[in-house]
């Protein structure tokens, strides 16, 4: 039998560290579980994790660490020793279960500490205490922040910028946590690696705003204008998207699981091996989009539409509102699909 870890503790650290290739800015921690690692599709206890990982035989969970701390895409790894010898699991995807395998740990990527950073535009700096210990975080002068300028690594929790002109205004690194960005306009900004949870982003003008790795855990971009946007690699857990409008857009390997994706629209933007199990999607627009390996998992496709979208590997199990959705030319189609679905109507 599986034991099932509670979903929302899922989204707090399934994918989080998707910086860690950004370098030392970013302390790795891990939560230990008992028993061999089994990702959120596994929920009847029956699957290959060989294609969703890579095998290392080492010696101690140590070096098998080492090497997931090092790479971006490691979400976490396994560490057992069969038949008596070490072997070392890193994982791609995002874990959700354990199987009561006797000598095995699973170990998931979780918080992160931020060390000590230099701001270009800093001339202040604030203690913050985060992972038990005092870090020394640079302050910006909200003031002068405008078209242009650059701010990387800066800590801006909680500020109003809300109107702004920021076009071009690069925030990389930043710690924009609980910030207010409404209805500014960000055309070109850079706000790549950024940790900007709880952030606001609603009706903002974006084109080509690069977010890639930028940890946007339950922002909101309600209506936000963000065509032909980066956000390979970024964590948008419990998101809002309504309404926005992502056409063009790089989603490549994002993580949106729980995200509220009505009336969104994707036109033909690439979302290879995204990750949007249980989300919502009244009306969200894919058509034309690739949608290759991307994790439809528990997600309610009331209206969604996938006109001529490439879902070749796309995963559907138990998805709700299957027979509401619109799949019309796709290439590929829905498999794997379970009872809460009742129909589907694929044209290759």
């Amino acid at each position: 039998a599986m034991h099932s870890l509670v979903f929302d503790s899922l989204v707090r650290v399934a994918l989080v560290l998707m910086c860690v290739a950004q370098g030392p800015a970013y302390i790795v921690t891990y939560v230990e579980h008992n028993g061999a690692c089994r990702d959120i599709r596994n929920t009847g206890g029956s699957f290959d994790m060989i294609s969703e990982s890579q095998e290392k035989w080492l010696d101690t969970p140590a070096e098998c660490r080492k090497m997931c701390d090092t790479e971006a895409w490691c979400v976490g790894f396994e560490y057992g020793r069969p038949g008596g010898y070490a072997r070392c699991e890193l994982h791609r995807t995002a874990l959700g279960h354990t199987a009561p395998v006797p000598g095995y740990t699973c170990y998931i990527k979780s918080a992160t500490s931020r060390t000590t950073r230099t701001a270009i535009a800093s001339t202040e700096s604030v203690v913050t205490s985060r992972g038990g210990g005092a870090i020394l975080e640079p302050r910006c002068n909200v003031s002068t922040i405008s078209f242009g300028q650059e701010f990387q690594g800066c800590y801006l929790a909680g500020v109003n910028l809300a109107r702004r002109n920021l076009t071009g205004v690069a925030l990389d690194n930043a710690l924009l946590n609980h910030a207010n960005f409404d209805r500014a306009l960000l055309h070109h900004a850079s706000l790549e690696g950024a940790t900007a949870k709880h952030a606001t982003f609603r009706q903002i003008e974006g084109t080509h705003m690069d977010l890639k790795h930028a940890l946007l855990e339950e922002a909101d971009f309600t209506s936000a204008k963000l065509p032909g946007a980066l956000l390979e690699r970024a964590v948008l857990l419990k998101a809002s998207l309504i309404n926005a409008e992502l056409r063009g857009a790089n989603l490549a390997r994002v993580l949106a699981a729980g995200a509220l994706l009505n009336g969104a629209s994707f036109k033909a933007a690439n979302l290879r091996n995204a990750e949007l199990s249980h989300c919502k999607m009244f009306h969200t627009d894919f058509s034309y989009a690739q949608l290759q390996n991307v994790s439809f998992l528990g997600a309610d496709l009331n209206g969604a539409i996938f006109r001529k979208a490439n879902l070749e590997g796309a995963y559907f199990l138990d998805v709700i509102n299957m027979d509401k959705a619109i799949f019309d030319s796709t290439i590929g189609g829905p498999h794997d699909v379970s009872s809460s679905s009742t129909s589907t109507s694929t044209s290759t």
